[in-house]
């Protein structure tokens, strides 16, 4: 008896969605798979900056500057890439680089800290052109 009574109602017509519906969810669709295929990128790049960090402090400063800048240029805006860079740079002893290394310097605002860390490694000759904010 319940297949007749079933039988009798009449079926509900299929939901539509509104347009704005539909696009935010291809916008979220995007916005998650986007960054996963950015995703492998950024992954070699820190494992690189972290093979960089242990070059330096092994003493393998040209290794580091390598690793550093192989990450600049997947990360250009990476601040920690680019002191770290910096601070290998003026450690090698080779005077020829430190103009990459001051080029790296240019236009860019350092914290206290990271100023410390590129003061204690920094040529004196090079200090003159940077001026020290009090914060």
């Amino acid at each position: 008896m319940d297949e007749q009574v079933l039988g009798n109602i009449p079926a509900l017509p299929p939901h539509q969605y509104p347009t704005w519906v539909k696009l935010f969810g291809v916008g979220i669709i995007v916005a998650t798979i986007y960054p996963l295929i950015l995703l492998p990128k950024y992954l070699v790049a820190a494992k690189k900056m972290r093979a960089a960090v242990v070059a330096y402090k092994t003493g393998d400063y040209d290794q580091s500057i390598k690793l550093y800048q192989s990450v600049l240029e997947v990360m250009p805006t990476s601040k920690a890439a680019r002191i770290g860079a910096v601070e290998a740079i003026f450690s090698n002893g080779d005077k020829g680089d430190d103009e990459v290394g001051l080029n790296l310097l240019r236009g860019r605002t350092l914290d206290k800290n990271d100023w410390r860390r590129i003061k204690w490694v920094m040529p004196v000759e090079y200090q003159q052109y940077f001026d020290e904010v009090k914060q």
